[in-house]
């Protein structure tokens, strides 16, 4: 989908661990993406948290995942608010099956 849009994507190496690098490049940054078909708003909060590595984290889901993103993303910013520690967040977006990028958190 990202090269349909005219994105070049570099996919980054995996670590062997499973976590701790982002999946992909581009646009001069980097992305973790997570599908998000049968995640909850606990695991997507979960993810979030994860996807600190990165400058960005893409959900994308097959159904509409729309609202407990959003609601995972206002949880969390809420909680790292009170650590102090907000700008470790990265700017999170979901993308649905026609290939629309909503970004809904940006630090």
């Amino acid at each position: 989908m990202l090269a349909k849009l005219g994105k070049q994507v570099e996919f980054l190496p995996e670590n062997g661990k499973g976590k701790g690098v982002p999946d992909v490049r581009f646009d001069n940054a980097t992305w973790d993406i997570k599908s998000i078909n049968k995640a909850n708003e606990s695991t997507i909060r979960a993810y979030i948290k994860d996807a600190r590595k990165a400058d960005n984290v893409m959900f994308y889901a097959e159904s509409d995942k729309y609202n407990d993103v959003l609601n995972a993303v206002i949880r969390e910013s809420g909680r790292f608010r009170g650590m102090g520690r907000l700008s470790e967040l990265p700017d999170v977006y979901c993308m649905d099956e026609s290939g629309i990028l909503k970004l809904l958190w940006k630090k």
